[in-house]
C-alpha cells in the first residue's frame, strides 16, 4: 500500500529532494559569506544547486517524458552536482594550516589528477547505455564524493568549538547515509553490482523508493548545515546583544515546510481528479465498445483454438480491430474479450495483429489476469483495474461484462487496456502544474530567506562595527576627531581629555592652533593650508601641544581626507597620541646608544652576538673587531667574508668548542684563552667570556660575549713562568752550590793537614828514604783529591780565580795539541777560530778547563762511533730576549759576548736529560764522577757568563758559552820566576783556626820558617792572645769560620787593638768570594786550602821582608 502511494508522488518526493538541497546551496552561500572558515563553502554551495536542479529535472522527466537528450542532460548536470562536491572536500584537504592531526603531516595535499581515475570510471557505464552511465556515474562520483565530505563535515568538526560541532555531525551523518542511498543503490544495469544491488531491489526489500531516503538524507544535510549556520553567526554576533533573526528564520523554514506540504497535498488532489476523470472517461469508452460487441458472435465461438477457423471469430476480431482504431486519440492500447471455461478466465478474442507479439490465441488461458476480472464475471458490474502487470506489461484495464440475451449473465467480459506509463504520464502531467507553482513559492522563500538573511547580516556587521567603533573610541588612549575644511573640530572623542586636559565640548570650534606654543604653531602652518589645498593622507606628524594646566606635551597625528561619495572634501578624521614618554623615551634610548657606541668603541676588544653555529655566525660585532682581528665588522657579520671559527687557530677549534659547549649545557658563563689568526696573517691570543642567551622555554637563542687581545699578557705570563722555571733550577744549583762548598770547605781542612804534614816530611826525609815513595804518593792522592775540591769550589762559583784580559782564541790555540791526544780515537776535531776577538776577564785555568771538560764531554758521547768534533770562537751582540732563553741568564745585561761552541755528532740527549746535565754528580756513564759539566756551569757562573745547549736524540749536541767581552787590552805575557834561594823569617805570629790538625800543623811550618807560633782556637781566644803580646806579633793567620767569633769580626777586634797589624785570611773557599768582605781593610793577603810551605813562605816573606838565608837542614 505505502509502495503503490508513494510510486504515485515521486514528483512530490523530487520536488522535496531537490528543494532540500537547494536549501543546502543557499545556507553554505551564507556560510562563506561569514568568512574566518577554512571550509571551502562555495563548492558546497555549487555543488547543492547543482544537485537540486538535477533532481527537479527528474520531475519534468516524469512529467513530460524522458528523451534520450533530456536523459544525457539530466546525467551531466548531476554528474557536475557531484564533481563540486568532491572538490569541497580535495580544497578542504589543500587548506594551508589544517592541523597535522586531521591530516598526516607526511602526506601531500591531493591535486586534480584525483578526477582523471574518477571521471574514467564514471564514463565506462556508457557502453551500458543511459542506465549504466547513471550508475558508473553514482559509484565512481556519486558515492565517493558524498564519503569524502562526510568525513570533512566531521574533520572540520573537530577544530571547531565544542558548541558549534552538533549541526556538522549531523550533516556528515546524513551525508554519509546520502553516499550509500544515491552512490551505491543505483539504477538496474548489465553488470554488477548494479545487476543486483539496484533500486528495483531496494524497493523490493524495503518497500520503500530509494528516492525517498535520498530526499531524507538531503533534508539531513540541510538541516544540519542549517543548524551550524545559526552556530555560527551566534558565535559572530553574540557581543551585539539579542539575534531575533533567529527567530525570523525559523518562522520562515515552517513556512517554506508548510508551502511544500500544501504544494504536495493540492498536487496529490489534482492527481487524484485527474486519475478519476481518466477511469471514467476509459469506463464510458468500454461500456460503448461493449454495446458495439455482437454477443451472438460471442455466443457462437467454442473458446478453443478451432475458433482459429471460425469466420465470427473473425468477425469479432474485425469489430474489436475497428473499436481500437476509432479510440487511438484516447491512449487506448488493445481490447480484447475474455469468457469463462470450466472455471478458468480464457481470452477469446483480441485486436492486436496476429503478427506481434502480444496476440493471444483463441481460448488461451489467461492465468495473468488480475483478481478485479473475475469479480467482474461474478457480479455483472464494469471494473477499472490497475496498474497491473503481466507478460505483455503494465496496463491499467477497465473491464465491462457482455450481456447475452438468452441468459441475462455476463458470460463474456470485454477489457479495455491502457499503457500504464502513458497513464501516469498523463496523470503526472496534470501534477505539473501544482509541482511548478510550489516550486515557484519555494523558490521564492529561499530567495527572500537569502535576502532577508543579508540584510540581517548587513545590520549585524554594521551593529558590530558600530559596537567596535564605540568601544574603540571610548577605550583606546588616543583621542579621535574630525575636522572641517577651516580646520575647526567637529567631533572629539573623551580621551581629549586625558591628553590635553579639556572636555570635548571645550574642543569643539576650535583649531588645533589654539592649543600649539606660537612658534610650534607658525611652524605647522604651512603644513596645514598644503593639506587643505592638496587633500591627502597624513601620517605620523609630531607637534607639540599646551596641555591645560600649561605643560608642553608631544603628539603624534594622522589623518586622512573625507570624501563624500561625488569625490568632495570636507575635511579630516584622524587621532592624535600622546608620545610624550615615547619621544623622552627614544631620547634617553638615543643617549643610551650614542653612550654604548663610545663604550663600544672605547673597549680593548670586541663586544659580539652570535649564533650557536658551527661557523659561530655573528649577528653583531662591535668596533673593535677591526683592531683585534684586522677586518671590519661587516666581514664577520653573517659570515659575509670569513666566519669567525676561521678565525681560530685550526690547532684550538675544538678545544674552544667543547669549552663553549660545556658551558652552555650547564647554562654557565665561558672564559677561555685561545689564538687566532689575524687579516694580516699574524698570530694573536685572545680571551674571551660569554654566556647562553635563552628564551622563557629555555631554549637557546644566541650567544654574547667579549673577546679581547692578552698577546703581551700571555706573553708576559710565559716569560714569567719560563723566568720561574729558571730561578727555581737556578736556586736549585745554589743550593747544591753551598753544599758542594760547604763540602770542599770542609775536605779543604783535612787536605790542608794531609798535605802539610807529608810536605814538612818530605822536607826532613831523606831522598834515599825507603818511605819516601809512599809519602809522595799520599801527597799525590791528596792533591787530586784537593783539584776534585777545586772542581767542587768551581761549580759553586767559588773557585780561585786570577782573573785578567784573556784571549780566548790563544787559550784554544794553546790546548789544541792536548785536546787532540784527549779525545777519542775516532772523533776528528776541527777549530773554527774568529779572528780579531775581543779580550775576555778571565781566570786562564779555569777557561782551560771549561774547554777541556766540553771537549771531553762530546768525545765521550760520540763513543765508538766516528764523529766530528768542531771547537768554533767567535763574537755576538746579544739582547734580552736572547739572554733570557740560556742558562745563568739572570741579570746579564745585553751587548758583546765572546762565544765558545763546542759541537759533537755524537747520540744526542732528549729533554729530560738536558734539563739535569749540570747537576753535580749526574751523569749518563757508567763511570765518572759527574762533576765535569757541573764545573764548566760553575766556572762560567763565576765569570758571569752564560750557556745554551742544543740536543736532539741522535742529532748529537751543541753547547755554546758566552763569556763577557773585556774594554781592557791584553795581560802581558808573564814569565816564569827563576828559581829562588829558600828563605828563613823571624818574630812571632799568631795562628787562629778551630781545627786542631789545622792549627798544629800552621805552628810546625811557621816553626820550619824560623817564626815563633802562638795558636788559638777560635776568634775570642785569638784576641786575647793577640792582645797579650801584640808588641811581638809580626803576623796573624786568621781561619775565615770559626765559633763563638768569625774571622771577619776577629779581624776588626784585631785592627781596633793594632792598626797596623798583618792579617792573613785562611780558607776552604776561593779568594774572590772571601777577600771581597775585606776590601780596602787593610788586609795582608789571602792563603786558600789546602797550600803548602813554599806557598806560606812566599806570602810570609812579602808580608815581613825578612833577608834571604838558606833553610836547608
Amino acid at each position: 500500500m505505502i509502495r503503490s502511494f508513494l510510486a504515485g508522488q515521486m514528483d512530490c518526493v523530487y520536488l522535496l529532494y531537490g528543494t532540500a538541497f537547494i536549501l543546502i546551496a543557499a545556507v553554505a552561500f551564507l556560510l562563506r559569506r561569514q568568512g574566518g572558515s577554512r571550509m571551502p563553502w562555495r563548492w558546497l554551495c555549487l555543488f547543492g544547486l547543482a544537485h537540486g536542479v538535477s533532481e527537479w529535472l527528474e520531475i519534468v522527466a516524469l512529467s513530460a517524458g524522458d528523451p534520450p537528450w533530456f536523459a544525457a542532460l539530466r546525467l551531466a548536470v548531476m554528474a557536475v552536482s557531484f564533481v563540486f562536491l568532491i572538490e569541497f572536500s580535495r580544497a578542504h584537504a589543500a587548506v594551508p594550516g589544517l592541523p597535522v592531526r586531521h591530516r598526516a603531516a607526511d602526506a601531500p595535499s591531493p591535486g586534480r589528477w584525483v578526477y582523471m581515475p574518477l571521471l574514467a570510471c564514471a564514463c565506462a557505464g556508457g557502453m551500458a547505455g543511459a542506465r549504466g552511465m547513471d550508475a558508473t556515474i553514482r559509484y565512481a562520483l556519486g558515492f565517493t564524493g558524498a564519503a569524502w565530505a562526510a568525513a570533512t563535515l566531521l574533520r572540520h568538526g573537530a577544530t571547531i568549538d565544542p558548541a558549534m560541532r552538533t549541526g556538522l555531525r549531523l550533516a556528515a551523518f546524513a551525508m554519509a547515509v546520502y553516499a550509500v542511498a544515491a552512490g551505491l543503490v543505483v539504477p538496474a544495469a548489465g553488470f554488477p553490482p548494479a545487476s543486483v544491488l539496484n533500486s528495483e531491489w531496494f524497493t523490493a526489500v524495503t518497500g520503500l523508493p530509494v528516492q525517498v531516503v535520498r530526499a531524507a538524507a538531503a533534508a539531513g544535510i540541510a538541516v544540519g548545515i542549517w543548524r551550524h549556520y545559526h552556530a555560527v553567526r551566534h558565535a559572530a554576533v553574540f557581543h551585539v546583544g539579542d539575534v531575533p533573526h533567529v527567530h525570523a528564520d525559523r518562522a520562515i523554514a515552517v513556512t517554506l515546510l508548510v508551502v511544500l506540504a500544501a504544494g504536495c497535498m493540492v498536487t496529490r488532489s489534482v492527481g487524484r481528479a485527474t486519475e478519476t476523470a481518466a477511469r471514467n472517461l476509459l469506463l464510458a469508452v468500454a461500456r460503448t465498445a461493449a454495446s458495439a460487441v455482437d454477443p451472438a458472435q460471442l455466443a457462437a465461438l467454442s473458446l478453443t483454438g478451432a475458433d482459429a477457423t471460425n469466420e465470427q471469430y473473425h468477425a469479432l476480431r474485425a469489430t474489436l480491430t475497428r473499436l481500437e482504431n476509432s479510440t487511438a486519440e484516447a491512449g487506448i492500447r488493445s481490447f480484447h474479450a475474455m469468457s469463462m471455461r470450466g472455471g478458468r478466465i480464457v481470452l477469446t478474442a483480441d485486436s492486436v495483429p496476429a503478427e506481434l507479439p502480444g496476440h493471444a490465441a483463441p481460448g488461451t488461458p489467461y492465468t495473468e489476469a488480475p483478481a478485479g476480472v473475475r469479480t467482474v464475471f461474478e457480479t455483472g458490474s464494469p471494473l477499472t483495474i490497475g496498474p497491473y502487470k503481466d507478460r505483455r506489461g503494465a496496463f491499467i484495464s477497465c473491464c465491462v461484462p457482455v450481456v447475452t440475451t438468452e441468459t441475462g449473465r455476463a458470460s463474456h467480459v470485454l477489457a479495455i487496456d491502457v499503457d500504464a506509463g502513458a497513464w501516469a504520464a498523463r496523470v503526472a502531467a496534470h501534477r505539473l502544474a501544482p509541482i511548478l507553482i510550489t516550486l515557484l513559492v519555494s523558490l521564492m522563500l529561499l530567495l527572500f530567506f537569502l535576502v532577508r538573511q543579508s540584510d540581517a547580516e548587513a545590520k549585524e556587521l554594521l551593529a558590530a562595527s558600530e559596537s567596535r567603533y564605540r568601544n574603540l573610541t571610548e577605550n583606546i588612549s588616543d583621542w579621535i576627531w574630525e575636522i572641517d575644511t577651516r580646520g575647526r573640530y567637529v567631533y572629539a572623542s573623551p580621551q581629549v581629555k586625558t591628553i590635553l586636559g579639556y572636555e570635548p565640548d571645550e574642543v569643539l570650534g576650535r583649531t588645533a592652533f589654539d592649543f600649539m606654543p606660537d612658534d610650534e604653531a607658525a611652524r605647522l602652518r604651512p603644513v596645514f593650508a598644503a593639506l587643505m589645498t592638496r587633500p591627502e593622507r597624513v601620517s605620523a606628524i609630531e607637534n607639540v601641544n599646551r596641555h591645560k594646566d600649561g605643560h608642553l606635551i608631544t603628539i603624534e597625528t594622522s589623518a586622512v581626507p573625507i570624501l563624500l561619495a561625488d569625490g568632495t572634501f570636507t575635511g579630516y578624521r584622524g587621532i592624535d597620541r600622546d608620545i610624550t614618554e615615547r619621544t623622552r623615551a627614544i631620547s634617553a634610548l638615543h643617549e643610551s646608544e650614542r653612550m654604548l657606541a663610545t663604550l663600544m668603541s672605547n673597549l680593548p676588544g670586541m663586544a659580539y652576538r652570535c649564533r650557536n653555529d658551527r661557523q659561530w655566525t655573528m649577528e653583531f660585532v662591535s668596533e673593535g673587531c677591526l683592531a683585534l682581528t684586522g677586518y671590519p665588522p661587516h666581514a664577520l657579520m653573517f659570515n659575509s667574508l670569513v666566519s669567525y671559527e676561521e678565525l681560530i687557530k685550526p690547532s684550538h677549534r675544538d678545544f674552544v668548542r667543547h669549552d663553549v659547549e660545556a658551558a652552555l649545557e650547564h647554562h654557565a658563563v665561558f672564559e677561555l684563552s685561545y689564538p687566532i689568526r689575524t687579516a694580516e696573517g699574524g698570530e694573536k691570543w685572545v680571551w674571551e667570556r660569554g654566556r647562553g642567551i635563552y628564551d622563557s622555554d629555555g631554549r637557546l637563542q644566541f650567544l654574547e660575549g667579549f673577546v679581547t687581545d692578552v698577546t703581551d699578557r700571555t706573553r708576559a705570563e710565559e716569560d714569567r713562568r719560563k723566568f720561574e722555571a729558571q730561578m727555581q733550577h737556578t736556586q736549585k744549583l745554589e743550593s747544591l752550590g753551598i753544599l758542594a762548598g760547604g763540602i770542599a770547605h770542609d775536605f779543604n781542612n783535612l787536605l790542608m793537614a794531609i798535605l802539610g804534614n807529608v810536605d814538612l816530611a818530605l822536607k826532613d826525609l831523606s831522598p834515599v828514604s825507603p818511605v819516601r815513595d809512599n809519602l809522595v804518593e799520599v801527597e799525590r792522592t791528596a792533591r787530586r783529591a784537593a783539584d776534585l775540591c777545586r772542581q767542587m769550589l768551581a761549580y759553586s762559583g767559588r773557585g780561585r780565580f786570577v782573573v785578567e784580559p784573556l784571549s780566548l782564541n790563544e787559550v784554544v790555540s794553546e790546548m789544541a795539541h792536548m785536546l787532540e791526544v784527549s779525545v777519542s780515537k775516532k772523533a776528528a776535531l776541527r777549530f773554527s777560530l774568529a779572528p780579531d776577538l775581543p779580550p775576555i776577564n778571565a781566570d786562564a785555568t779555569q777557561v782551560r778547563q771549561v774547554v777541556m771538560n766540553l771537549v771531553i764531554n762530546a768525545s765521550e758521547a760520540i763513543g765508538d762511533q766516528n764523529g766530528l768534533i768542531a771547537v768554533t770562537t767567535g763574537a755576538v751582540q746579544c739582547d734580552r730576549a736572547y739572554l733570557s732563553e740560556l742558562w745563568l741568564s739572570d741579570e746579564l745585561p745585553p751587548g758583546c759576548y765572546v762565544m765558545l761552541e763546542v759541537a759533537d755528532t755524537g747520540c744526542g740527549m732528549s729533554k729530560e736529560t738536558q734539563a739535569r746535565i749540570f747537576d753535580p754528580f749526574f751523569t749518563t756513564k757508567f763511570t765518572g764522577r759527574g762533576l765535569c759539566l757541573a764545573a764548566v756551569h760553575g766556572i762560567v757562573r763565576g765569570h758571569k757568563g752564560a750557556i745554551k745547549v742544543y740536543s736532539e736524540p741522535g742529532q748529537g749536541t751543541t753547547v755554546k758559552v758566552l763569556f763577557p767581552a773585556s774594554g781592557h787590552a791584553f795581560a802581558p805575557q808573564r814569565q816564569d820566576a827563576a828559581q829562588e834561594p829558600a828563605w828563613r823569617g823571624a818574630g812571632t805570629v799568631l795562628v787562629a783556626d778551630d781545627e786542631d790538625s789545622v792549627r798544629t800543623l800552621g805552628a810546625r811550618m811557621l816553626e820550619y820558617l824560623g817564626f815563633t807560633a802562638l795558636t788559638a782556637a777560635n776568634g775570642r781566644e785569638a784576641v786575647d792572645v793577640f792582645a797579650a803580646h801584640k808588641d811581638d806579633i809580626c803576623c796573624v793567620i786568621l781561619d775565615l769560620t770559626m765559633p763563638e767569633m768569625d774571622g771577619e769580626q776577629t779581624f776588626r777586634e784585631l785592627r781596633r787593638i793594632k792598626s797596623d797589624v798583618k792579617v792573613f785570611l785562611t780558607s776552604g773557599y776561593n779568594e774572590q768570594d772571601v777577600t771581597q768582605r775585606f776590601a780596602d781593610k787593610g788586609l795582608a793577603g789571602f792563603l786558600q786550602k789546602p797550600y803548602d810551605l813554599d806557598v806560606l813562605s812566599a806570602k810570609l816573606r812579602a808580608a815581613t821582608g825578612g833577608p834571604r838565608e838558606d833553610a836547608r837542614h
